[in-house]
């Protein structure tokens, strides 16, 4: 288990995302926001504003519908809610 004092990390991988919001709006801190910017594809997708407000809580993670959104601890390799562990340990409190 990773330090509770480490930053965490929000990964939003753009090949993946077509700009849906809904990470925007169920994030308590207001960690993401939606980029001007448009990919490749013509979406303009969701973007980290405001990383050291992120409390893992995986609420983005969780509701991804195109699972393009990962949280990471910094000093970490692997994703924090990595697919091995059981649905029931990553929606914990």
């Amino acid at each position: 288990m990773s330090d509770a004092n480490c930053v965490p990390s929000v990964i939003i991988d753009p090949r993946y995302c077509k700009g849906c919001g809904l990470c925007v709006a169920v994030c308590p801190y207001s960690v993401l926001e939606m980029s001007s910017k448009l990919t490749e594809k013509g979406y303009n997708i969701a973007e980290v504003h405001q990383p050291e407000a992120c409390v893992r809580c995986h609420k983005c993670v969780l509701i991804c519908p195109d699972l393009a959104i990962d949280v990471v601890d910094k000093n970490d390799s692997q994703p924090s809610d990595s697919t091995d562990q059981a649905p029931q340990e990553v929606a914990e409190e």
